[in-house]
């Protein structure tokens, strides 16, 4: 019987609140079904410069929130390698790594936001769930709300 292939989900993370969510929910995942985790940091490159332009700004913003995610997989006793990823747009840099690597699954974080009443998923997110090779998981925040909601004695 031929051994099955270890399975290797892809997270996505930057310095967004829900990243840290998308990474904990990643990491859990992967224990839970022994997978090994890629976590990549990705971040546009303006086309002004070239692809390759070492922009140190997000070099150090990554290295630091890469870190940290290697760093929350070795606590959890999880697989994991962190990677960079520069693109004129995150959503394709993400997919070309993820087809790169063969992922099984690819999590993204997506911070609640709405226009015209919708839910908006942003342009990284769109794209990831409309090309992906994969299954996709969206992580998404809590609902806040300013004012908190009166509920009356007749409200169940």
């Amino acid at each position: 019987m031929p051994k099955e292939r270890q399975k290797i989900y892809m997270i996505a993370i930057n310095d967004a609140p829900v990243s840290r969510l998308a990474l904990e929910t990643g990491i859990k995942l992967a224990k839970l079904d022994r997978a090994k985790l890629y976590i990549v940091y990705a971040f546009e490159v303006p086309r002004a410069l070239p692809l390759d332009a070492e922009i140190s700004e997000e070099i150090e913003k990554g290295d630091k929130i890469l870190e940290e995610g290697m760093t929350m997989a070795d606590e959890a006793s999880v697989e994991a390698v962190t990677n960079f990823v520069q693109a004129r747009s995150a959503g394709s840099g993400l997919l070309d790594e993820a087809a790169d690597l063969d992922v099984d699954l690819i999590i993204v974080g997506m911070s609640t936001r709405h226009r015209f009443g919708d839910i908006f998923f942003g342009s990284t997110v769109t794209y990831i769930l409309r090309e992906a090779p994969c299954r996709v998981m969206v992580v998404r925040d809590c609902k806040t709300s300013k004012t908190p909601r009166v509920h009356s004695d007749t409200e169940i």
